[in-house]
């Protein structure tokens, strides 16, 4: 059957002197090394001197060494032994540093060697063989105050590297916490992120990638195209009409635009009427059958914008479509013309890409129909899937307002599984839908 055709219509930023430039310098590298030395001071850091005699000397005060805070700092031992020869010690401290009777000038020259070093404490260590077999180290920690040392014992060094570093551990854990200066207080939590909840601070004004709303009109020029393919029974009658005008509305919603919040600010809703009018349908021979066609589709739509300015806007949409094209009053040719229902569920993706003030657009989209129609009612087993394809360039004309010029092509593909027998047969359907868009839309 051949459609009776229509026409459509459209509407368009002197220099100082050598000498006072070095006393500047001195100046500025003084009050740099004044700070540095009073930031040191300020931030109340420790050192130690770890000085070990005696056979495996190296080994324990390596250890040592390893079991001490990170917060300390450690004076080289060179440095140490320097300063101890400065203050009166001549060779080895020896076993003296075990006898508590015989050993107070000898700690006094510790004292001053520490003092020397800007040390605040030293472990002193004599390593020697143990009775019974064996080693042991006696170990010292001496301060800068006289009096009863933190630590004054001998400790049995276990022949493992591990267990020995174990013993020394427990002996040198709480002189060593006490020695240690206090962390540092934890930084303050970061300051909470406002969020910005006024009405247009978030977006920019007329601008699609932030857009709180979007309404268009426009005028399609549609076009239909249906036919069989591996068709063996003589009622399968295909279709065709174009241009059939449709009047298009649709719609845009994003709530929370205009709000910080950024899951919300950019998931919104999106709406599409049309409806065609004037539409008939006539037979070879004349006779005329008025015909409908319907199409709504709404969908939950989310953006992604890739950056500021011309960057492009991505997006997906998950929703429902309809689209409905039946002929009314076919008497006879009821059983023949091809009227269809289609109720889809639509997953989309689209693109946005500005340019100035013009910006291109494509659609892509999944139709898995839950319901198709009379003509797929008369086949044995069909399956039915669809495609929809968008393109769409718009040009900004002043306030928000923009004019547009659009294809939509949508294409239901379908197979069959007749049996010998079947009142129609044929292998499948192909159902093509195309509109030519003109219209004008408002971004706020």
């Amino acid at each position: 059957m051949k459609p009776t055709p229509l026409a459509g219509w459209s509407d368009p930023s002197r220099r100082p002197s050598a000498v006072w430039s070095l006393l500047v310098s001195v100046a500025c590298a003084a009050l740099i090394a004044f700070g540095v030395v009073g930031q040191a001071w300020a931030g109340g850091s420790k050192a130690i001197a770890v000085h070990v005699e005696g056979p495996d000397a190296a080994l324990v005060r390596a250890d040592v060494l390893a079991l001490a805070p990170k917060a300390l700092d450690v004076v080289e031992a060179s440095m140490f032994t320097a300063a101890l020869q400065r203050a009166g010690q001549r060779g080895e401290l020896g076993n003296s540093i075990t006898v508590k009777a015989q050993r107070e000038r000898l700690l006094g020259r510790l004292r001053k060697a520490a003092a020397d070093v800007h040390a605040d404490a030293v472990v002193v260590g004599r390593v020697r063989p143990r009775r019974g077999g064996g080693k042991e180290v006696w170990l010292v920690l001496v301060d800068a105050v006289p009096g009863d040392l933190a630590l004054d014992e001998a400790i049995a060094l276990p022949a493992d590297g591990s267990d020995r570093r174990i013993a020394l551990g427990v002996v040198l854990k709480a002189p060593f916490n006490d020695l240690a200066p206090p962390p540092p207080p934890p930084p303050p939590p970061p300051p909470a992120a406002e969020v910005d909840t006024k009405s247009d601070a978030a977006r920019v004004p007329h601008d699609e990638a932030t857009s709180l709303l979007k309404v268009g009109l426009a005028l399609d020029l549609g076009g239909r195209w249906f036919s069989y393919h591996d068709g063996l029974s003589g009622n399968l009658r295909p279709y065709s009409v174009f241009p059939a005008p449709i009047l298009a509305l649709s719609g845009e919603l994003y709530p929370a635009a205009g709000t910080g919040i950024r899951v919300l600010k950019d998931l919104g809703v999106r709406a599409r009427f049309g409806h065609a009018f004037g539409l008939k349908s006539a037979t070879k021979d004349g006779s005329p059958i008025e015909t409908q066609w319907n199409r709504f589709a709404v969908d939950l739509h989310g953006r992604l914008r890739t950056g500021e300015g011309y960057a492009p806007v991505l997006g997906a949409g998950l929703g429902f479509e309809w689209l409905g094209f039946w002929f009314n009053d076919a008497g006879p040719l009821a059983a023949e013309v091809p009227g269809v229902s289609y109720k889809n569920l639509r997953l989309g993706v689209d693109a946005r890409f500005p340019i100035g003030r013009v910006g291109i657009g494509i659609d892509l989209a999944y139709l898995a129909p839950l319901a198709a129609g009379a003509v797929y009612d008369r086949f044995k087993d069909p399956s039915v899937k669809g495609i929809d394809l968008g393109l769409k360039v718009s040009v900004g004309i002043a306030a928000g307002f923009q004019a547009e010029i659009g294809l939509d092509y949508t294409r239901y593909f379908s197979s069959f599984g007749p049996v010998p027998g079947d009142a129609y047969v044929a292998g499948g359907a192909l159902d093509q839908l195309l509109a030519l868009r003109l219209g004008v839309a408002y971004v706020y």
